[in-house]
């Protein structure tokens, strides 16, 4: 088969697979045609979308990277290998990345989220809103406003997330010392592999047991605030919570029993 009749035909079966809701194959397809030509930009296009799409952040931000590297350097390019680098807690990378988007295209609503949640992180709410304004001004619904939560606001939700998760996850969070902080210390976001998304909820401190039935406990637990602002509304917050409560207990509380 001829070279181009070949490309042509892993193009299509990596679109149709991406197009099914199986961007896992479509990647497959796309690295076979990346391997006879890495700088395929059609190929390199469905790879981003992929990757993103199964929230794989860090490997989607080099296809991105990649993408732009073959020329396709356009404003939402820009601000996909923006959002991504932000979700691989590379925040240096998503800023650069978010004002090459917007020297692009200053309607760039990602972008502006982007940037926006950088700016909170580092100069604060107020700083941030104009920001965060307008990207919610180009897509309301796409990028909300986030919640301004009062410290009252913060101890119903905790108490709601505890409240909802498992018996036995709510009295493992009982006997350890739970602290509220504003945001996840970037070092910490960084340490594991693949690196924790700075929108986390909860992380717990020090390494996991080797063993789950061992009942060792953490030795802390840092809900992080600021994150809980990025709900629509408290009670989806607290749900949110709830979840991560629940992950974080995974690695302390023993395998629940299978039904049978």
């Amino acid at each position: 088969m001829a070279p181009e009749a070949r490309r042509q035909l892993r193009l299509a079966a990596a679109e149709r697979a991406l197009r099914q809701g199986d961007p896992t194959r479509c990647v497959v397809e796309v690295e076979e045609l990346l391997d006879d030509d890495p700088r395929d930009t059609e190929g390199l296009w469905l790879l981003a979308q992929s990757l993103t799409a199964l929230r794989d952040a860090p490997v989607a931000a080099e296809a991105w990277r990649a993408l732009i590297e073959a020329g396709e350097d356009g404003a939402w390019v820009w601000a996909q290998l923006a959002a991504c680098a932000f979700e691989s807690a590379q925040i240096d990378q998503a800023r650069q990345a978010a004002e090459q988007a917007l020297a692009r295209d200053a309607t760039c609503g990602e972008a502006w989220y982007v940037r926006a949640q950088i700016v909170e992180r580092s100069e604060g709410a107020d700083a941030a809103w104009p920001h965060f304004l307008r990207a919610h001004r180009l897509g309301p619904l796409t990028w909300p406003l986030p919640l301004v939560l009062s410290p009252l606001d913060v101890e119903r939700i905790v108490e709601q997330a505890l409240a909802d998760v498992a018996p036995e996850v709510a009295a493992l969070w009982t006997e350890v010392p739970l602290r509220l902080q504003p945001w996840p210390e970037l070092a910490v976001l960084q340490d594991p592999v693949p690196p924790v998304s700075p929108r986390v909820l909860a992380l717990y401190d020090g390494p996991p047991p080797p063993d789950a039935t061992s009942g060792q406990r953490p030795p802390g637990l840092a809900i992080y605030v600021g994150n809980l602002a990025h709900h629509d509304h408290p009670d989806q917050a607290a749900a949110a919570l709830a979840d991560a409560l629940e992950q974080e207990a995974a690695d302390w509380l023993p395998a629940p029993e299978a039904d049978g």
